[in-house]
């Protein structure tokens, strides 16, 4: 069995840190570096697959006056539509209490 000293540790350049503590750090650092919500642009499938709407949903959205969906459009004719995540919650809660 190797044994190894604290000082020999510290010589390497490693250090020891509890497991919850260290955990703990990596949560907090995921938090502070993770896209908001309320900036954040995505594309046509990843809204259908993460907030279960359709494509008729988003294109009648698109198409009401009234409605809080705001959609970036790409510069060129084939370039995808994005939208802004925040407006997807936001018309949904809309269209929710009519």
């Amino acid at each position: 069995m190797n044994v190894i000293s604290i000082d020999e540790l510290v010589a390497r350049g490693l250090i020891i840190v509890h497991k919850k503590q260290f955990l703990d750090l990596l949560v907090e650092v995921n938090v502070k570096t993770s896209v908001d919500k309320r900036v954040k642009w995505i594309d046509r499938k990843t809204v259908i697959d993460k907030y279960g709407v359709t494509r008729y949903w988003l294109a009648d959205a698109e198409k009401d006056p009234f409605s809080y969906l705001q959609v970036m459009k790409g510069k060129t004719k084939t370039a995808p539509k994005k939208y802004l995540e925040s407006s997807i919650i936001d018309e949904q809660q809309r269209q929710a209490e009519c």
